[in-house]
């Protein structure tokens, strides 16, 4: 079970989305309960869109243009 949800299925596509989702969400966790600065996380969101779009931009080009 473990194995078809790496290697495809329910997340297919997604797992790197989602990746990046959890990172903002508790860089955004961490400021509101005082374990991190405004500046730490912006930064840490800022990343985490970095890598959602990166992902995008990949997916985007591996798919043939017509």
């Amino acid at each position: 079970m473990l194995s078809k949800l790496l290697e495809g299925g329910l997340l297919s596509g997604r797992k790197t989305y989602l990746a990046a989702a959890g990172v903002a969400i508790s860089a955004v966790i961490a400021y509101l309960v005082g374990d991190a600065g405004l500046m730490d996380t912006l930064t840490t969101v800022g990343e985490a869109l970095g890598i959602g779009f990166l992902r995008a931009g990949v997916a985007k080009s591996a798919t043939p243009q017509t």
